[in-house]
């Protein structure tokens, strides 16, 4: 991670990584992402399923969902500063996708101004 990046992360809670995906690999992304919340529950295939929420919507398992998703998990853009927050050692313990309806105050981050990274 670049002084900058941590200097942001550190001051701000999370990091913006302008152009992280490729034009194409955004398209398949949001496709996925959107195909899954707009699956009616029934339809979900057997382990996934949407949990609503008053304004947001949690998506279980949704990297094991579609490859595109799949993809952001080890994806180069992220890979070594997932690397770096992890000690080496990182663990995709949850796979969850948030979908935020933006009708209320913004969700917390998990990190922030004052907290330490792992």
């Amino acid at each position: 991670m670049t002084p900058e990046q941590r200097y942001q992360f550190e001051t701000l809670g999370y990091l913006h990584l302008r152009n992280a995906l490729a034009p194409d690999e955004l398209r398949r992304t949001q496709d996925a992402a959107d195909r899954y919340i707009n699956t009616p529950p029934e339809k979900l295939p057997v382990g996934f399923l949407i949990k609503d929420f008053e304004h947001h919507k949690h998506c279980l398992r949704a990297f094991a969902y579609d490859r595109a998703l799949e993809h952001l998990t080890m994806h180069p853009s992220v890979w070594k500063i997932i690397k770096e927050f992890t000690g080496g050692k990182p663990c995709l313990a949850r796979a969850n996708l948030i979908c935020d309806t933006h009708e209320h105050e913004p969700l917390h981050l998990h990190n922030g101004p004052g907290q330490t990274m792992v």
